[in-house]
């Protein structure tokens, strides 16, 4: 709807009025800033931008943006002597940022291709887990793969083991380099699963982890032979997690690089391992041998006794960057409280009903945040031991 001012003079001294922006599909309520000495009496423009004036206040505009760009305003004023005399405004709206990235599904012919989104669940003695991963919008707009990946699997209805990687952006194979590793990882975990429970110990299940990071190391160094380049353009971090559910829960992790590997009991949450972070944004190490010397090693694994727990969480830093941006943040209970909302929301759900929620998460739009996002929850089911629900 256009609406026409009435006829009256103008302001000679184009006095300023100031109108706040808006964004297209963001509800706007805002106040028109109005000159001393005036009263604002009528707004006057085009209604089919989404913006009108308030019925009961002129100088209030409301409604939802929907069309982008520079929009004129004709004000209707009242001066101290009672003249009417008119102004002129602008409300600028802007594009949702949203609306510029495109989703250009990824090429299945190209070289280690592999799905934009991929999802897996697995039960084990009381406990599930729920895996989900999704391009990021960065790799979306070009058509690009998707290099995170994950893996789960169940060792002889035992173990739950875990295997999370993040391909470094910079490496040119890097979507091969973390599928490669989380199998070989997942193999020797699964593989080396007892039949009895009892027989996973704290030193067993280190060595485990110990030997499943040697083995992703040695696949890395067999695809760069293969594929003919330097390890490098493999590049990968490496997240493990190997959880025993019963008769007493036991759990294990490993990390390799940035991301995030962290539980939730009844009053705290926790991280159970640190991340590898730079001096700069961004950067972080990588599945290598030099990761893997003795001593290094030992340090990156952490093995304990389980008690209640409420979630288990691993994550690329995709997730969770927008909430944890510094190592000040990982124990900071109101910096990790988006996070428990969606992971307790999650985990009170049916399976299907948890991953559609997960997912929708993982796709929801944050501004500087475009990579990858994939995340793994670990939760004891109703009456299971070690939960803590």
């Amino acid at each position: 709807m256009r609406l026409s001012p009435p006829n009256a003079p103008s302001f000679g001294s184009r006095p300023h009025f100031g109108v706040p922006g808006g964004m297209c599909g963001v509800p706007y309520d805002q106040r028109i800033s109005v000159p001393p000495g005036l009263r604002l009496k009528a707004v006057y423009l085009d209604e089919r931008c989404g913006v009108r004036p308030s019925p009961q206040e002129p100088a209030r505009l409301i409604g939802t943006p929907l069309l982008d760009g520079t929009h004129a305003l004709r004000l209707e004023c009242s001066d101290a002597k009672g003249n009417t005399v008119m102004g002129e405004a602008k409300l600028v709206i802007s594009r949702d940022p949203r609306s510029l990235w495109r989703n250009v599904p990824s090429d299945r012919s190209s070289p280690h291709w592999k799905p934009d989104h991929a999802s897996q669940r697995a039960e084990c003695q009381g406990w599930r887990a729920q895996a989900v991963s999704r391009r990021g919008r960065s790799h979306a707009n070009t058509g690009k793969c998707r290099e995170d990946a994950v893996e789960l699997c169940i060792g002889a209805d035992q173990l739950i083991a875990v295997a999370v990687a993040d391909g470094a952006g910079s490496a040119v194979l890097s979507r091969l380099g973390s599928q490669v590793v989380v199998e070989a990882a997942i193999r020797v975990l699964a593989q080396a699963a007892p039949q009895v429970a009892a027989e996973i110990t704290p030193e067993v299940l280190r060595a485990r982890l110990a030997q499943a990071a040697g083995a992703a190391n040695a696949a890395l160094l067999r695809a760069s032979e293969q594929q003919g380049v330097p390890v490098a353009d493999l590049a990968t971090t490496l997240l493990l997690c190997a959880l025993v559910p019963a008769p007493q829960p036991l759990l294990g992790c490993l990390q390799i690089g940035d991301g995030v590997i962290a539980a939730c009991d009844a009053t705290s949450i926790r991280p159970l391992q640190h991340a590898d972070r730079g001096e700069y944004a961004g950067q972080t190490v990588f599945v290598s041998s030099a990761r893997l010397q003795p001593q290094e090693l030992a340090a990156r694994i952490h093995v304990q006794a389980l008690a209640p727990t409420r979630w288990i969480m691993l994550a690329t830093d995709g997730v969770t960057d927008p909430y944890l941006e510094t190592e000040q943040d990982m124990f900071d209970a109101r910096c990790w409280a988006p996070i428990h909302a969606q992971l307790e929301r999650a985990a009170a759900s049916d399976p299907n009903s948890a991953e559609q929620l997960l997912t929708q998460w993982l796709d929801a739009f944050t501004p500087g945040h475009h990579d990858d996002r994939t995340l793994v929850l670990l939760h004891p089911l109703a009456g299971a031991v070690g939960g803590g629900r």
